[in-house]
This record gives C-alpha cells, sequence and structure tokens, in this order.
C-alpha cells in the first residue's frame, strides 16, 4: 500500500506547482479552498474512489480474507484529475473526514494512486472537527499520519458485510422471493421491530377501573384541585405511578359509594425543593432521536441538513463556513475553548445565575471516542436567529436544535418547589379508609429551561400529538394539615392495559444504540434499508412490519440465529472496534 508516512526524497520539483488538499465533498472542498487561498489545489473524491465491486464476493476467503477492490462508477474522472494535480505536488494532504470512512477513502486514495504517482511527495494526515479557519489553520500546523488502525477496522466492517450479504441473501432469493437482501446489522433491525410486533398481537389487555377526584377547599370552594386514588386502607397502588388501580365494574361502584358519602380531610403536605439538570450535548444518536421527535425528520434528512451546516455555509459576503462540529459522534465532550465561550455568553445574555462551573459529560456508550467533540455549534456567537436567512428550511430547524441543546447543556439546574398532599376520606357505607393524592409543582427558577428541554418519547401514536417537553407547572391551591376539604366531582372511569408500542424511528435508535448494535455512521442507513426494502412501514411515526419482512425475519432467525441474535450482533461490533484501538 502507499506509505502514509513517507517523506520526500526526490529533488524539489523543477516547475513546482500548488500542494493538493483531498476531501470528499465538492461543499467541503469549497470552504476550505476559501480559508488556504490560491496556493492549495482542493480536490474533492466524490465519496469512496474504491470498493468492493457489486457483481461477485470479491472476498478471497481461502486467502485470509484477502478483499478486491475497483474504482466507483465515476470515479476515474477524478482520479484523472487529482493525479494531473498530484504530479506538480510535493505535498498531499488528506483532509478527509475524522472517522474510520474518512480514514478508508483517503488509504483507498493513495492505493488507487499508486507508488509511481506518489514518489517523491509528502503525505500529510489533516484532522479537524469543525471546518473553521482556526479549526484547519491549526490542523495543518498540527499535521499526522493515516491511523491504519481505523482503515483496518473500516476494512473488516466491510468485508465482514460482503460475507454476510453474500451468503444470505442468495438464500433469500431461492427460498423467499427474487431480489431480496440481508444484511448484518440491518436484519437484526428488523427483527426487532418483528419481536414488538408478536408481542402486541399476543398482548391481553386487562381491564381496570380508574378514579379521579376534583375537591374543594371547605373555606373557599372556587379553590379547587385534581387528586387521584393512591391507598385503600393504607394499601399502596401502583409504585411507578403512585396511583391505585380499581380491578372491575363492582369494586368500582363500591368505592364511588364510599367516597360519594365520605368525610375529607388533609393528613399530611410534604413540600420539597427539586431540581432539574440539563441534557448533554447532542450525540449522532441523540440529535437523530430529537430531530425524529420535534421536527419529524427521518434519520437520513436528519443526516442531510447536518451535513450541510458541517461542510460550509455562505453568511453574507464574508467566506463560507462551518456552523456546526463534525456530525458523526458518540462523544458528549465539548472543547475547553468552546465551553468558556458558551460560558460568557450565558453569563452576559441570561445573567450570572444561569452559568455556575463548566458541567462535563460523559458519554454512557462504552465504545464512544472521547477525543471527539459532541455535536455543537462552532461559534455561540452565530445565534439562530442572526443566521436564519442564511439557511435552508431543514437548516434553520436543525441548526436551532443544536444551538440550544449546546447552550442549555452548560447552564445550571431548574428548581422547582413540589408538593405532596395526602387527603384521608373516611365515613363511607363499608367503613373504607380511602386515600387520596393530589401534586404540584412550581417552577421557581428556569435555569436551562429559559433555553432548551428535551422532548419525550411519546408511548402510544395518539400521544404523538401532544406538546412535548412542556415546562408548564402544574400549582396545587394551598393547603394545610388538618383542614377539610369537600367533593366537587368523581369520576370512575373503565379502562384497559395498553401493548407496548410500536417502535417509532427516534425509539428504533435508541434501541439499537443500548443494545450496542450500529454506529454513528450507520444508525441513518440501517433504518432507511428497512424500509426501502419494504421489510417494514410507517403507521403514522410507527414502525410497522410488512408480510414480506416477517418471512424474511423468521427465515433468518429459524436458519441463520447468529446473525440474528442482538447480542452476538452486539459482540462482534465490539471486537470491530477493538481493531480501530
Amino acid at each position: 500500500m502507499a506509505n502514509a508516512k513517507s517523506k520526500t526524497t526526490a529533488a524539489a520539483n523543477p516547475m513546482p506547482g500548488k500542494d493538493v488538499v483531498i476531501v470528499e465533498s465538492p461543499a467541503k472542498a469549497r470552504t476550505i479552498g476559501r480559508f488556504l487561498g490560491s496556493d492549495y489545489d482542493v480536490i474533492a473524491t466524490k465519496g469512496h474512489m474504491r470498493g468492493l465491486a457489486s457483481k461477485g464476493m470479491n472476498v478471497d476467503i481461502e486467502n485470509d480474507f484477502e478483499p478486491t477492490y475497483s474504482l466507483e462508477r465515476g470515479s476515474g474522472v477524478v482520479l484523472t484529475e487529482i493525479k494531473k494535480k498530484v504530479r506538480r505536488a510535493d505535498i498531499i494532504y488528506l483532509a478527509t473526514d475524522p472517522d474510520r470512512e474518512g480514514e478508508a477513502i483517503a488509504w483507498h486514495l493513495l492505493e488507487a494512486l499508486g507508488p509511481k504517482a506518489l514518489a517523491g511527495k509528502e503525505v500529510r494526515r489533516v484532522v479537524f472537527h469543525e471546518i473553521t479557519r482556526s479549526a484547519v489553520d491549526e490542523a495543518f500546523a498540527d499535521h499526522g499520519v493515516l491511523d491504519m488502525d481505523l482503515v483496518m477496522a473500516q476494512q473488516a466492517r466491510r468485508i465482514l458485510d460482503r460475507l454476510v450479504g453474500y451468503t444470505v441473501s442468495p438464500v433469500l432469493w431461492r427460498t423467499v422471493r427474487r431480489g431480496l437482501s440481508a444484511g448484518r446489522v440491518q436484519s437484526v433491525a428488523l427483527r426487532l421491530t418483528v419481536d414488538r410486533e408478536r408481542e402486541i398481537e399476543a398482548f391481553n389487555p386487562v381491564e381496570y377501573w380508574s378514579v379521579l377526584t376534583r375537591l374543594a377547599k371547605s373555606a373557599d370552594s372556587s379553590l379547587k384541585f385534581r387528586a387521584t386514588l393512591h391507598a385503600i386502607d393504607g394499601k399502596g397502588g401502583d409504585a411507578k405511578s403512585g396511583r391505585y388501580l380499581v380491578n372491575n365494574q363492582e369494586e368500582s361502584a363500591k368505592l364511588v359509594a364510599d367516597l360519594e358519602a365520605s368525610a375529607y380531610q388533609v393528613t399530611k403536605v410534604v413540600k420539597r425543593e427539586t431540581k432539574s439538570r440539563p441534557t448533554a450535548p447532542f450525540t449522532t444518536s441523540s440529535l437523530q432521536q430529537e430531530a425524529a421527535r420535534r421536527l419529524r425528520f427521518n434519520a437520513e434528512r436528519t443526516m442531510r441538513a447536518a451535513q450541510g451546516l458541517y461542510e460550509g455555509i455562505q453568511l453574507g459576503s464574508g467566506d463560507p463556513v462551518g456552523l456546526i462540529t463534525y456530525m458523526r459522534t458518540d462523544s458528549t465532550n465539548l472543547a475547553t475553548t468552546a465551553v468558556a465561550e458558551i460560558g460568557d455568553f450565558i453569563k452576559n445574555k441570561y445573567g450570572a445565575d444561569y452559568f455556575g462551573r463548566p458541567r462535563v459529560y460523559r458519554t454512557r456508550s462504552k465504545n464512544a471516542q472521547e477525543a471527539h467533540e459532541a455535536i455543537r455549534a462552532t461559534s455561540v456567537m452565530r445565534t439562530p436567529e442572526s443566521i436564519a436567512t442564511h439557511l435552508s428550511s431543514d437548516q434553520r430547524s436543525l441548526y436551532d436544535l443544536i444551538w440550544k441543546r449546546m447552550v442549555a447543556s452548560q447552564m445550571t439546574d431548574s428548581v422547582s418547589d413540589a408538593t405532596t398532599v395526602d387527603i384521608e376520606a373516611t365515613g363511607g357505607p363499608s367503613g373504607t379508609s380511602y386515600t387520596l393524592r393530589a401534586t404540584g409543582s412550581v417552577l421557581k427558577f428556569q435555569g436551562f429551561r429559559a433555553v432548551y428541554v428535551e422532548a419525550r418519547d411519546t408511548i402510544t401514536e395518539s400521544d404523538d400529538s401532544e406538546e412535548n417537553g412542556s415546562d408548564t407547572s402544574r400549582s396545587l391551591v394551598p393547603l394545610d394539615e388538618g383542614e377539610t376539604v369537600n367533593l366537587d366531582e368523581l369520576k370512575s372511569e373503565q379502562k384497559f392495559t395498553r401493548p407496548p408500542a410500536r417502535y417509532s424511528e427516534a425509539m428504533l435508535i435508541r434501541t439499537l444504540e443500548e443494545n450496542g448494535i450500529g454506529r454513528p455512521s450507520t444508525f441513518a442507513g440501517i433504518v432507511s434499508t428497512i424500509e426501502r426494502r419494504v421489510y417494514v412501514e410507517r403507521e403514522g411515526t410507527r414502525f410497522k412490519p410488512t408480510m414480506l419482512g416477517i418471512v424474511v425475519s423468521d427465515y433468518l432467525v429459524q436458519w441463520f440465529p447468529d446473525i440474528m441474535d442482538t447480542g452476538f450482533t452486539a459482540s462482534m461490533e465490539e471486537k470491530l472496534d477493538e481493531v480501530s484501538r
């Protein structure tokens, strides 16, 4: 292969040209070219230049799994142009993205150029996580060499994917339907949706009755509040919800009769201060999840908008500039210089009470590359409002999310006064004692909520229209222990337990990440692939497996259990990550 560490060994070029800078995309080339000036030729490979040919396995299993690569369609013209520029250059700068794919693109280019074209050239690897003038200047001053561990990790993944695809897909052609295909990671994602559908089909709803009261202060009947049934004769109900659920209509009727004839007295009032912490800045996964919840973007749409923000936007008459850091990351770290700038901004705009000490977040992913940064705006001073006119609709919406999440992540906790009140209901015909509970929360200091609150996952399709991330207070009328209150309204409603929800895109991506399946660069592709193959379809915002998807998943589970096992796939991902370390 080409020696990425080689230094210039030939005599100086008698007709020196410009040094060559290699990037992936034309947009990135334009932005960097403006920073570097006329002394450099910045050329885009337009993605991967070489790969495993689509026809045939192209992996020699008998010869240590040696891959056979060929130029991608259309790459010959680009390679010819790069060779022309390289011929007169002394230095080649590899400025591809700072991850496995970027490292592999750079290595494949060197391999395609060959030793003859590289003779006497110095090859330098430059890495930056944001496309700003200062970051590019720093990267060029502190250049290094290709990381062959990352290259090998990318090759191992690609070869393994080819082995799985070309082994399993032909079997599907013969036994299910011609033209079908299977993938190492996508098939596991499909199984998750099929397994969830089976849980839903097997679910048996259980009847229960929910009791809700509205009470009023005896001293002032205009002061009313809601309370739910919490306990019967001191025996509590559901620990998670704090509610006591009645099993059937007969029990409900008895309870209603008792409550209608009972006297009500406040027996306990507990007040405490509660604090809420902001969420960490975005990783690829959390950005895709939040964009799905708030903006209804699918993962591919999110990444398209993020790519444009990263590669550079023309702001007025100045040079184009990258507005966000690299968008394929599993790290929640922020650079210390960025944190300092954010802190100053918060203090100046919101006041000293909104910024304490810098917050440090550690990602939950054991495979995260902590040297990378979270996704953030490259400058907090470029507020969403100040650059909105220069962005497309999608870019504007996504930048607003990224900027606000970044700022909020460094702000102080929100503070609320939470009140829990227990009311005893006694004197009914059965002699049973009932405990009702009312809760309230009053926000007394916004903290990070002044900027951003993370949306929540909806549980059912009907919840999707509800407002997410609301930070409104639920106030409670003032109540004291020992005072009496009156029953104003009593409701007892028949309900049934609900089956687990189908996966939304946000929920599926989070489940894949939690199970160690896929990586930041693959989440969007995993979801889009099973949808494109018509293995799943959307009902509203939820994925439902098609009959074809169910048949394919069941067949693969039966005959290729390891490939379809989440634990095996996660273990394989871990082993592949070890290659890059």
